[in-house]
């Protein structure tokens, strides 16, 4: 997120508050005024890319959770 705020700050002169650059990467609504350059895309791509992968992990860490916990017996101990 940092690295894509920046960048539009960079470019266009606007800071772009983090929930304004999350909308962006999820819904693809971009601040109204601010128009879309090649920099933009290829930042907002790694930003979107970032948010799938820990989305991704967290999933995944929170599913083999709740497997490990189910594959032992509760009175195992």
């Amino acid at each position: 997120m940092r690295e894509h705020t920046a960048l539009v700050l960079e470019e266009h002169g606007y800071a772009t508050a983090p929930p304004e650059a999350l909308r962006w990467a999820i819904d693809d609504h971009s601040p109204e005024w601010v128009s879309e350059s090649e920099k933009t895309q290829a930042s907002l791509m790694r930003y979107r890319e970032a948010l799938l992968t820990f989305h991704r992990e967290s999933k995944r860490a929170r599913y083999s959770k709740k497997k490990a916990a189910a594959s032992q017996h509760p009175r195992a101990l």
